[in-house]
């Protein structure tokens, strides 16, 4: 939280993405023929001329087809028992596309920007998936599928262990078997195409569709102001190399990739703002200031957090202070509205200096702590794919007045009395079965407060 509080108290199948450009071929032109010089023949003698045979006629020319756009597809690019590619295309540029594969009780999830004509999405194998699997890719109304066999010789297709409780067969579920860190998550590699290229931390003027590019090691924290538009948000990218002391953008139709932020103060990514994505950035190394140490802070609504990878997050606790370290975390105030439409997927917290993976706390939290303006609503979340270890002692997940959130294939690794808490107002909240509880939790969900029964799917 901005102030200092000390009050609070497998994924089976994992993604790493990248986006191709195909080339069109342009046929070469054809040579000219040169012209056969006329040679003289004598006059032959006359011979009557033979009837006249009509010319035939004409045959008209046929115009070109029109074109017509590709339909969306998918289809395997490799194939490996400890991995596979997927290659799709036909989609709608600047959509969002998310890939989804199933084999057996085994599930993966990437999701990206189409930024080029055809998008990489390749999926790291456990050796206990194996068999028939399905891979099925959507943009919105645009869908394709396809199938394909992986022959894994280390063990059979397994279905992800259910969480500890009654079922509805009666007796309690097995505890799931411990949750195990896949090494593939977090962020991937970054190949845009620079339009603008930055120098230093200071930000070019910049056009919808641009990908501004930041080279080296950035000085000053990179601040960001405005954006592009809906269907061309301008791509701020520190191609997986950039160190920076920190990023603040506020503004619309931005997305934040492939930046080192380390040695930031208070918070290592902090944005504001709609229709903003941050991916396969890594954040470590924050300083706690006047106010506290988080990975990312996120405000507004239509954001995507996916594929960070936040660590080693508190860079000088030989400062004190008591910092409520969280890998995420979004409040309401008079200057921060409230969050709704919210995307995290595929990201990666795992630190021991964190206390919670995901704190959340909507426009009506009344806790006391001088935070929450009563203004607008903050719901519709997934949360989805992600490996937690944090370990706070009470959860690493903790909703306040966050409405209608759905978790699936979470990895919660880390420490505490429940993975996921839900509290005052966080209603309408789903739990799949997929997500995996590491030994370190007495309990998967925990809720806190009657207002969160309310609309309630998943283990009691």
């Amino acid at each position: 939280m901005r102030h200092q509080r000390v009050r609070r108290t497998a994924q089976l199948l994992t993604t790493a993405a990248s986006v191709l450009a195909l080339l069109g071929l342009a046929a070469a032109p054809a040579a000219a023929i040169p012209a056969i010089p006329r040679v003289p023949v004598p006059a032959a003698p006359a011979v009557p001329a033979p009837a006249a045979v009509p010319a035939p006629a004409a045959v008209p020319a046929v115009p070109p087809a029109p074109a017509v756009p590709a339909a969306p597809a998918v289809v395997v690019s490799e194939r490996s028992a400890s991995s596979v590619s997927l290659l799709a295309t036909g989609f709608a540029r600047q959509s969002n596309v998310d890939f989804t594969v199933t084999m057996g009780g085994c599930t993966g999830r990437s999701s990206m920007l189409a930024t080029a004509d055809a998008l990489l999405a390749q999926f790291a194998i456990t050796p206990t998936c194996t068999g028939p699997a399905t891979a099925t890719v959507k943009a919105g109304t645009q869908s394709a599928t396809t199938s394909f066999v992986i022959d894994n010789p280390n063990g059979g297709a397994t279905a992800a262990p259910a969480p500890a409780g009654p079922t509805a067969a009666g007796p309690p579920a097995a505890a799931a078997a411990p949750a195990k860190d896949s090494g593939v998550l977090g962020k991937r590699p970054v190949s845009s195409k620079c339009t603008v290229k930055a120098s230093g931390a200071n930000v070019p003027a910049a056009k919808a569709g641009d990908t501004v590019c930041f080279t080296g090691a950035l000085t000053s924290r990179l601040n960001i102001r405005g954006g592009g538009t809906p269907g061309a948000p301008i791509v701020y990218s520190g191609m997986g190399t950039a160190t920076v002391p920190g990023i603040t953008a506020r503004g619309n139709n931005i997305v934040l990739e492939g930046f080192v932020s380390k040695g930031a103060q208070d918070h290592g990514i902090y944005v504001s703002g709609s229709n903003i994505t941050v991916q396969d950035n890594d954040i470590s190394s924050v300083n706690i200031g006047s106010d506290d140490v988080d990975a990312m802070r996120f405000f507004g609504n239509n954001i995507t957090i996916q594929h960070n990878y936040s660590h080693d997050i508190w860079a000088n606790p030989g400062k004190g202070g008591s910092p409520h370290t969280d890998c995420m975390q979004t409040y309401t105030s008079d200057s921060e509205s409230a969050s709704s439409n919210i995307k995290i997927l595929n990201n990666k917290c795992a630190s021991s200096q964190f206390r919670q993976c995901l704190m959340a706390e909507g426009p009506h939290d009344d806790d006391g702590d001088g935070e929450g303006n009563g203004v607008g609503q903050s719901a519709n979340w997934t949360v989805s794919g992600n490996y937690f270890e944090c370990h706070a002692p009470a959860q690493t997940v903790a909703l306040q007045d966050i409405q209608n959130v759905t978790f699936s294939n979470n990895n919660f690794a880390g420490s505490g009395n429940k993975a996921i808490a839900l509290q005052k107002r966080a209603s309408g909240a789903t739990v799949t079965n997929d997500n995996v509880k590491g030994p370190g939790y007495k309990q998967l969900v925990g809720i806190d407060d009657n207002s969160a029964r309310q609309g309630f799917k998943g283990p009691s």
